[in-house]
């Protein structure tokens, strides 16, 4: 149901791109941690054969680029913790399939728009190796990937105190979303 509001939201941003007077080929998607999970998983799949994309995605719907932060990108990594359990229903050993299409990981692609990731380098809620493994398995795709380690920050503060991360990504987004 996440995913699908955000397939909706970025659907309707698309259409009313215009009355904005923004570029449908220039929208990026930003999010940190379970919005991170979400751009991803959105970006990842729009226009795949994967019921994840079905009834509300669609190639159109992929951005030209993601910023995620925090991004808890395999969620095989978590055991099982409660948090995912309310969300997929099950314990990884119940429902090993639905763990696997959950995690952004899985759905890497050559087609993925560019990925700038950031993370903190002390992010004991979603550790660093997500965002570590996320980037290996883009770049073995060929997707264009920067990853940002924010040194001394956990997860909440690599939020609320993101140093030059942001600073970074708005650069990564220039370069991307400009055509240039």
């Amino acid at each position: 149901a996440q995913l699908h509001d955000v397939q909706v939201a970025m659907r309707w941003f698309r259409v009313h791109a215009g009355d904005y007077g923004v570029d449908p080929e220039r929208i990026g998607a930003w999010g940190f941690s379970s919005g991170a999970h979400l751009v991803s998983l959105m970006a990842l799949v729009a226009g795949q054969d994967t019921p994840l994309d079905e009834p509300w995605g669609g190639s159109e719907l992929a951005p030209a680029a993601v910023v995620a932060g925090g991004v808890p990108a395999d969620f095989s990594k978590f055991n099982s913790g409660r948090r995912l359990v309310q969300l997929l229903g099950g314990r990884e050993e119940e429902i090993p399939e639905a763990y696997r299409e959950a995690s952004p990981v899985t759905h890497v692609h050559g087609d993925a728009p560019a990925f700038f990731l950031f993370h903190g380098a002390w992010d004991r809620l979603v550790p660093i190796d997500h965002a570590e493994d996320f980037k290996k398995a883009l770049e073995e795709k060929g997707v264009p990937v920067a990853l940002h380690r924010q040194p001394l920050r956990g997860h909440f503060v690599g939020f609320v105190m993101d140093g030059a991360a942001v600073d970074d990504a708005l650069v990564f987004l220039e370069q991307r979303l400009s055509g240039r």
